[in-house]
Parts: structure tokens; sequence; C-alpha cells
């Protein structure tokens, strides 16, 4: 890699380069003396008329209109892109049409038809030129210095005529270039130098900023440097020597890398001792940058998390695009690591996709905007409380269960099974874990017209009747429990629909939901899914398995939100049933277990990283079981609970070594 020395070089030369090098020319352009020669003459029209250098109207011609090879320039002699506006000038002749790009307040782009001041002859295109200049008050003081032509174009560039930093220096260079002074009807002026400078006062972080400028009359071959001030005062930052009209453009190399303000100055050597320039500041820009966003049901909050590194303590803003206009929404103070997270209610009692944006700005004042993600609110607004409804809960009936394979006494390994009820069918069986926190691990059951029932398990080992604690569960594809998603301590309920939607439906403790959330959509890809409450950074994780044998992990933040997937395998689609359990190796991270095709029951370890560090068998005869799910009813007991075809629900403690 080159030092910094040399790329400090290299980038000197590309600045000096700007105030030197010539504009190219297209292949069909116009050569230089014919060039002159069929504009001078119109050019001094102009300045005759308005005072503009005619050197000035003649360099700036060259760059609008492409050395006149402009469509423009060809069909309505407009040479210098002049639009048509509420004021007609009196040198146009009606209109032409061009069809452009234009872009709308949310920055999506149109095409629409432009239209741009016509002209009779080139000559009324210059005079015209002159006019428009002349009229603008933000170019008065362009017209205190017509008998200098470099300080004239200077000035109207300071005046907002172009966006490129450099433009100012490319028109002078095309006078000195192409000698296009001699054609200039004012004589020069002359006397004492001044030095004025356009500094770029924003740039992005890691880019480099220029400040261009001007040393004139008679600047020219001078040394211009700047200055950026420190904590130990002013220092200089880099030196050039200014082109033949003095002219200059200088990198602003402090700060270049860190976010925030940099103050800066110029300094020039002139005949009558050294000038300095006011100061400028410029502004290092970072960004701000949003993650898409998990939508909620009716009446929920949505989040628009993001990062705005190096503005902490800056407020952050939400933006909604309402009928083409964004509206500022709700505002957040941004984390000291950079982070922020906003509320989305907007609209939260309708159903349907809003577009939200978040904006940040600068001390300097200047405005970031994330791109933009949409929020979409769908559904019914919350579980209904729960209602008590008796049901026969299933009864413990003992009865034959497979019997567990021998296993090595070193590994996990499962004891004699035994029946504790009937009636319960797998599809519809959820394992919650201890919905209501007292002590036990619950059931649920969902019922074919779509009710949800919980069964409370008591110290009894047996369960209360069912009570009912929602409806309308009938639309989910499957329904998962058994882990505290949100870190509330109370364990929740994930719901997929036919969809495609992940839906969170936190649990209150008090066997009833809190307000659900969306945390996913597109999930309708995947033939299985199933959880696990210790995974990556010990958060849980939803367990996504497509028929194709592609089985990946979804490690949770621990409030609810799911990240980037992990792969898990990409050759089990011999296996069915694939089930998070508890810690059953005591590594401290949930395990899986799963039936193979041969109705060999097997169980994988799981490490730290969320991948499965080792697997064996531990059971055989489990053909005809279909749910299954992992229960802890204390910190030392682990059982497996199994649903067969016959509805029976089978019960079997797990035993390590």
């Amino acid at each position: 890699m080159p030092s910094p020395r040399i790329l400090l070089r290299v980038l000197l030369a590309v600045a000096l380069a700007a105030t030197l090098l010539p504009i190219a020319r297209p292949a069909a352009a116009l050569d230089a003396a014919t060039f002159v020669a069929k504009t001078s003459a119109w050019a001094q029209a102009e300045e005759r008329e308005y005072g503009v250098p005619a050197s000035v109207a003649m360099a700036q011609a060259i760059l609008e209109s492409g050395w006149g090879e402009s469509s423009l320039t060809k069909n309505a002699r407009n040479w210098f892109g002049i639009k048509c506006s509420s004021t007609v000038s009196p040198h146009q002749n009606g209109c032409y049409a061009v069809n452009t790009t234009e872009y709308d307040s949310s920055g999506t782009a149109y095409t629409t038809t432009a239209q741009f001041r016509k002209y009779d002859t080139d000559q009324n295109s210059f005079i015209d030129h002159g006019y428009f200049l002349s009229r603008l008050t933000r170019y008065a003081k362009a017209f205190s210095y017509t008998n200098n032509p470099d300080r004239f174009i200077v000035e109207v560039h300071l005046g907002g005529y172009a966006t490129d930093p450099q433009y100012a220096n490319k028109v002078i260079n095309l006078m000195v270039k192409y000698n296009l002074y001699q054609y200039n009807v004012t004589a020069a002026a002359t006397g004492a130098s001044e030095l004025v400078i356009r500094p770029q006062t924003q740039a992005k972080v890691g880019a480099t900023a220029y400040v261009t400028g001007l040393l004139s009359p008679g600047g020219g071959g001078r040394e211009v440097l700047t200055q950026a001030y420190t904590a130990s005062g002013w220092s200089t930052d880099q030196r050039v020597t200014s082109g033949i009209r003095g002219q200059f453009s200088i990198p602003l190399t402090s700060g270049t890398n860190t976010v925030g303000n940099t103050r800066y100055r110029v300094q020039a050597a002139s005949a009558a001792g050294t000038l300095t320039s006011a100061e400028f500041t410029v502004d290092r820009l970072g960004s701000i940058s949003v993650q898409a966003v998990s939508g909620v049901l009716v009446g929920g909050t949505a989040r628009l998390k993001g990062a705005a590194v190096g503005y902490a303590g800056r407020t952050v803003t939400s933006q909604v695009l309402v009928s083409g206009a964004w509206q500022n929404h709700t505002t957040a103070t941004v984390n000291s690591d950079g982070s922020f997270d906003l509320p989305l209610t907007y609209s939260q009692s309708t159903a349907g996709t809003r577009t939200f944006r978040a904006k940040l700005i600068t001390a300097a004042g200047a405005t970031l905007t994330s791109g933009q993600v949409t929020a979409t609110w769908s559904g019914s607004s919350a579980a209904p409380a729960p209602v008590v409804q008796p049901s026969p809960a299933p009864a413990p009936t003992p009865v034959p269960a497979p019997s567990p394979t021998p296993v090595p006494a070193s590994t996990v390994r499962l004891l004699n099974g035994t029946s504790i009820g009937q009636g319960w069918t797998a599809e519809r069986t959820i394992f919650p874990g201890d919905w209501d926190r007292n002590g036990h691990e619950d059931l649920m059951l969902r019922t074919s017209a779509g009710d949800l029932l919980l069964y409370r398990a008591s110290a009894t080992g047996r369960f209360d009747p069912g009570v009912k604690i929602g409806n309308g569960w009938g639309a989910a594809v499957e329904i998962i429990g058994g882990q505290d998603w949100t870190g509330d301590g109370w364990a929740d309920l994930v719901s997929r629909f036919t969809d495609g939607r992940l839906v969170l439906y936190p649990g209150n403790g008090k066997g009833g939901f809190a307000m659900p959330q969306q945390i996913g959509h597109g999930w309708q890809s995947f033939a299985r899914l199933t959880s696990v409450g210790d995974s990556v950074g010990g958060n849980p994780g939803v367990v996504a398995a497509r028929v194709s044998g592609e089985v990946l992990l979804y490690p949770s933040n621990g409030s609810g939100a799911l990240g980037l997937p992990l792969q898990l395998a990409t050759d089990w689609g011999a296996l069915r049933s694939i089930t998070g359990v508890d810690d059953w190796d005591g590594n401290g991270f949930s395990d899986l277990v799963a039936i193979e095709s041969t109705g060999h029951l097997r169980y994988m370890a799981v490490g730290a990283n969320g991948l499965v560090s080792s697997q064996h068998g531990i059971g055989t005869g489990w053909g005809l079981m279909r749910e299954l799910g992992g229960i802890s009813t204390t910190s030392t007991t682990r059982f497996l609970f199994a649903v067969r075809t016959d509805g029976r629900l089978f019960s079997y403690e797990v035993a390590r070594g």
C-alpha cells in the first residue's frame, strides 16, 4: 500500500490538475478556432449590452453546449441551457420542449417535459445570457468586476450558478487554454490582488472536500495554503501554487475520517503581503441508516430502528410519506453507540402499509435522511381477554409406550414413557411452558373452531380443565411456545399464518396476552418451525426447516426481533417433528430432537454458536409419534412429551449419564 505521503502528493497533483487541464471536446464538435470565430462576435455583443466579459460567455458556452453539439443548441439555438420561466425574456422566441428526468419530494424519479428558451438567432441566445445574469440579484456582485473576467465568473459561481465545486476553475481554464481574454471589450483590471474563496462546506466522511478560489489580479504563480484550527491553534494543512490567472483548488484533508466540524482559513502570498480569508467550516457528514420494519397488528406500535454513528445525543426524527410529501412523526435521541429506536404509530388503528424514513439535522445544520422502509399494520388488534370455558381435561391413562433404546451411560437418554392423557390432536397441541408461572409446565390445545384452550398443570402432574384464552386462531398454520421472547419473565407464543406473517403474542403472566406484534413475513416457505430457549447470546431463537432438508436458526435479540439466520443443516430431509428442547446435556444451550424416517428418535446437542456439536439416537419405535415438546418442571428435571397418532399424550423423563 502506498505511504500516506505518496497518497497526499497524488491528491495535491489531482487538485492542481483541476485548475490546469482543458475540457475535452466531443469528436464531432467544432474545432477551437472555428468555435471562437463563430461565437466571439456574439459574446462581444453580449458584453457591450450587459457587461458580461466576452471570454466568460464563450467559455460558459463551451461547457453548457458541449462545444455547440447539444441537441438544445442545434434545435433551439440555446447555448446556455436557460429554461423558460414566468418572466418572458425580450430576446427569446417561445419555448422548446425537452423530455427530462425530475424527482419528487420523496426522491422518486419521474419523466416530465421541461421548457427551455428558444431563439431566432444564436446571438440572441448570448444576449439573453447577459440579460439573465444581470436581472438576478444573486449575481449582482459579479457586475462589479466586468473588467476582471476571472473574478466575474468566481462571483457568478458563488451566486449559485453551478453546483460543481470546480465550475469557476473550469471556465478560467478554458479562457486560459484558448486565450479568450483577447476578445474582451473592456480593458483588463490592474491593481492590488484580492483573495476570494469558494469552500465546500459539507462532505461525507472519507470523501475529499475542496476549497477553490482566486488571487486576482496578478495572482498567478503565488503560494496559497490552507490552515486548520486544532487544539494548539492554526496549523498549515496543505500548500499549492496558484494557476497562471491566480486560480487554485486545494483539498481539505484535516478531519477527513471523523464526523463533525473542522475550521479552516486560506492564506495567499501577494505583492502587498499575506492575504487571509474569512474562516469557514467543513461539516463532515456521517450517514443514517434504518433496518427493515417488522409489521404489527392493527393497534400495535411498529419500531423504526437504525444507526447514526457519530451523532450520539442528536435528535433523530421519523418521517412518514403522506400524499407524496414527508411529514415529521416521532423523535428520539441517538444513543452513545449511534443506535436509535423510533416508535411508529401513524394510522396504527387502520390496516395498511405506510412508508417511513429517518431524518437527522447535524450541529452545522445539514440534513441527513435514511433510505425508505415500509411498515404494515394488519389483522385484528389484540387477543381477547381470558374466558373461562370448562372443558374435559385429558385424563392420564396407562397404555404401552415406545421403549427407549439403551444408550451409553455418558450420554443423554430417556427413561420409560408414561401415558398421561388422550384426545390430543398432534397438529393442534401446543407446549407453552409455564404459562401462568405457578412453577409447572402447562399445555394448550387449539380447537377445530379456532379457540385456544389453556390446560394449567398442577403439582400432582394432572391438568386442570381447559380455559379459553383466545379465539380466531384457525388461520394459524402453527403455534410455538415455551420461550420468553420479550425478556419480561413471562412465556410467550409465536404464530405463523397462511400469508407468511410471523406474529409474537406476549404472555401477561395471568393466562392471557399483552399486545401482539408482527416480527416477520415471508415464512410460508418453511415446512415446520420450532423454538429453542438458550440459543446464540443466551436468547431464544426460531428453528425453521424446509422440505428440501435445509434447516436454519434465527436468533433473537432478547426483545422479540429476529436476526440473520445460521444454517444448521442442508440434509435433514429425512427428519420430521424437529423440536427444540431444554438444555439436556448441561452445557447451557438448548438442544434439538427429531424423528427419523426409520422411527428412531435422534438427539442433537447444540453449542454456544447455535450449531449442532454432536448427535446420537435415544429411542426406537417412534414412527407413530406426531408432535414432540420439551418440558422442564424444575431446574434439574427434564421431560419430553409426545403426541401419538391416536391422540395419546406420553411423558418421558430425560436422564443424563
